[in-house]
């Protein structure tokens, strides 16, 4: 975990995995702190991907 924000009902978290960032989003206050290592599970209906450089929403594929 690189960075925790609460934001009020949420937390928000910048992860590093390997040499990627993801942003999550958790739904109630998270005792996780920088630096903490977590695992993740994630429901596949609920993953949103952006293109690096435009910032745009990568559209869903049927079937993935």
């Amino acid at each position: 975990v690189v960075v925790v924000e609460p934001t009020g009902a949420e937390t928000e978290l910048l992860v590093r995995s390997g040499t990627s960032q993801i942003s999550v989003i958790s739904h109630g206050r998270a005792s996780i702190g920088s630096g903490d290592q977590i695992a993740l599970r994630v429901a596949p209906g609920s993953v949103h991907l952006f293109d690096r450089t435009s910032g745009s929403r990568i559209p869903e594929v049927e079937g993935m």
